[in-house]
Order: C-alpha cells, then structure tokens, then sequence
C-alpha cells in the first residue's frame, strides 16, 4: 500500500512517524473537541432564543438575561473540561488501532472499526467516571450550603410599645427550603415578616442573612442585604402613582446598571410569568384584587433575589391560580 511505503520512507530519514503523524492528530481532536461542543452551545442558546421570541413571546433580550442569571460559568467550563478528554480519548483510540492495523485494505477497514467501538466505550465510561466526581463533589456543596443557614433567627423578642408580640423566638431556614409560619389572626405573622425585613426594631434577639447580623447592622449593609430580598406584602403595597411597569422597574432602575430597553424588557417578562402580559401601562386602581397580588408578586422577583418573603399569598387569588402558586 502507498501509506506503508511513506511511513517506511520517514522511518528511514530518521523520522518517527508516530511523532510526525499520530501526536499532531491527537492534539487536533483533543483541542477541536471542546471547540465544537462551545459551538454547539451557542447554537442552543440562540436557538432557544429565536424560539422564545417567536412562539413564547419573551424578548430576546429578556431571554438573554436570563439565561445569564440561569447559567453559571461552571455548567459551561465543567462540559468543556470533559470534552478535553472526551477528545484524548478518541484520538488515542483512533491513532493506537492505526498504528497495530495490518498493512491490507481488510486491515485498515477492521482497524477503523474497532477505533470507533474502542472510542464510544472509552467516551462512556469517562462520562460514567465523572458523573461520580461530580456527583461527590456537588454533594460536599450541597452539604456546606445544607449546614449553612441563609435566615438564623436567634431569641428574637419583639411587638408594639409596650406590649410584646412574639418572645424568645429561634429558628433557621437553610438554602432551597421552604418555611411556612402557620397561625390564627393577630397571633404575629405579620409582626414577624416586619421584624426579619427591618421594618420593625426587635427589643431583643438578632437576624442574621448568610451569616451576617442584619439587626446589627449598618445602614449602608442594611441596604446592601436587602437586595437579596423580595417581599409580597398581604395587602400588596403597590405604589398607586405609578403604572405596573414603573413599580416593577424601580428596583432595577435603583439597583442596578441595565439600560432602560434591558428594564422595559425584563419588566415585560416578569409580568408575562404571572400572567398579566400587556399590562405595563394599567394602574393598580384598575385591576382586581388578585390581579394586583400577582402584579405585587412581579415587583418582589424583579431583581431575581435569593429571597422572598409571602404575608398572605394566597389572599384575594382564584383557587386554582392559588394552587399553581403554592405549588
């Protein structure tokens, strides 16, 4: 065969022909791997772009957003970080079965063959392998987080002049955990919600978010932990001046650097997610009571916190709107 007389020929100038021929493949199919699966990424992303704003109705840029605030930087790098070797692996099983092939078509053919089973199974149990890697790891994370508490209330005593409302009160509430406070009228579960928003001083006891004191803190820190928070008061409170789309919108406009087409945006987007899509120039006067706690609900997610506070969440809802909340 032609190849077996050109490999002779750089084995005889003193040339390895694995150096000159097998490395420089397997570092193209190592290297072109991750390559492609960046490629693929975007790809998918724009296409769930196009999709959402064609048949979803969500702006692209909303969309985009979004997916910023979804996707973190480890998702991408983890994937990429197998395909590395994803690649050495089918490179190596392609390049080892080439250079033991017997020098004759039939060999070249069993040969070819054999390095594409030897490169899937190789693929699958390195995917298998760091599964289990992963797995592990992101069990440790979770275990750090669980141990954590991103709420710890501590012998919080507070209420009103002189009359005490809820006393010696502790508890904690970890990450991805839901805390329901159940109770009669007038027994302080408003009281409570105030006293863990700053609203109202305690006389005793300390709040703390992610292990900072927020009864202790300044007003500067106080304002800087609040942006983890989004609060559904039970009587709404939105601000009856302003359209829904302003109410909405005057977090980001305080909080943060987005321009006014990116706020207009996300406004539209919180607003289609609580059904209220094409309401951005009503007034809270011109909408029901339900409507207004699911207008109140767009406003608290606005700025997407790690936390939200429900008083009556279900209060002046439908009971089937009712139950996709609570759900």
């Amino acid at each position: 065969m032609k190849v077996d007389d050109e490999i002779d020929a750089l084995e005889t100038v003193g040339i390895s022909s694995v150096n000159f021929l097998a490395l420089p493949r397997l570092l193209a199919v190592t290297v072109m791997m991750p390559i492609l699966a960046l490629y693929a990424n975007v790809l998918g992303v724009l296409g769930g772009m196009f999709v959402s704003a064609t048949m979803l109705n969500i702006p692209a840029s909303a969309y985009w957003i979004e997916t910023q605030n979804r996707v973190g930087f480890s998702d991408v790098s983890s994937g990429l970080f197998k395909c590395l070797f994803f690649g050495l692996a089918v490179g190596l099983a392609g390049c080892l079965r080439g250079i033991k092939c017997e020098r004759s078509a039939a060999g070249v053919g069993t040969a070819t063959s054999s390095a594409v089973v030897t490169g899937i199974m190789l693929i699958v149990l390195a995917d298998a392998l760091f599964a289990v890697i992963y797995n592990v790891l992101e069990f440790d994370r979770l275990n750090d987080i669980a141990t954590a508490p991103v709420i710890e209330v501590k012998n919080l005593t507070c209420g009103y002049g002189e009359t005490v409302v809820l006393q010696d009160v502790s508890f904690e509430v970890h990450a991805r955990e839901v805390l329901f406070v159940i109770g009669g009228s007038g027994c302080g579960k408003s009281t409570l919600l105030r006293c863990l928003i700053g609203l109202l001083k305690p006389f005793h006891g300390d709040v703390a978010y992610f292990g900072t004191s927020f009864t202790a803190a300044d007003t500067a820190q106080r304002r800087d932990i609040l942006k983890n928070f989004g609060v559904l008061y039970q009587n709404n409170a939105l601000w009856s001046s302003m359209t829904l789309a302003e109410n909405i919108s005057l977090p980001l406009d305080e909080h943060t650097s987005l321009s006014r087409a990116d706020r207009e945006e996300i406004v539209a987007l919180k607003l289609t997610e609580v059904g209220l899509a094409g309401s951005e120039d009503l007034y809270p006067s011109e909408l029901s009571g339900g409507m207004q706690k699911r207008a109140a609900l767009a406003r608290a997610l606005a700025l997407d916190p790690a936390i939200v506070f429900f008083d009556e969440p279900s209060e002046g809802l439908d009971p089937i709107i009712s139950r996709r909340w609570m759900s």
